[in-house]
């Protein structure tokens, strides 16, 4: 089997999930077209649950996450910037916590509690989450529905 047909029947078993038939030049563009009106038909149900932000009862939810030690106008300035990306948006910050902060860049001047209080009363977020990941995970994403 030519490299070409190897990876066509690779991304013919992932959108169909089976073993396609035989790859002989018309079966390739029946196959073709119905591939990609199935990879059509996958996008479609996709964007159909991604919200538009025109909603108010469905806002876009945005993720931003930080150490926010000594907070300032440059901290503020990319809150309101996530919050303004939509017309509805429920903006979570992630601020990281006090230990894997040392960790992972060196002293703090304030602790996990005054950077959450501080975000707390910003005027673009929604909600808080700390301590967040230094490194998200999908599992992360699920479980606060970003």
């Amino acid at each position: 089997m030519s490299k070409t047909k190897q990876v066509t029947s690779k991304r013919l078993r992932l959108i169909f999930k089976e073993e396609p038939k035989s790859l002989s030049p018309t079966n390739t563009l029946k196959v073709s077209l119905q591939a990609a009106n199935k990879t059509s038909q996958l996008v479609s149900q996709q964007q159909a649950n991604i919200p538009e932000g025109n909603d108010p009862n469905n806002p876009v939810r945005i993720y931003a996450d930080g150490v926010f030690d000594m907070y300032h106008i440059g901290h503020a300035k990319v809150l309101e910037q996530a919050k303004k990306l939509f017309k509805h948006v429920y903006l979570i910050v992630g601020v990281s916590g006090d230990q894997e902060t040392i960790e992972k860049k060196g002293k703090i001047v304030m602790n996990e509690f005054e950077r959450v209080e501080i975000l707390k009363h910003c005027k673009w977020v929604d909600e808080v989450i700390c301590p967040c990941p230094w490194e998200i995970s999908l599992d992360f994403l699920e479980k606060h529905n970003i």
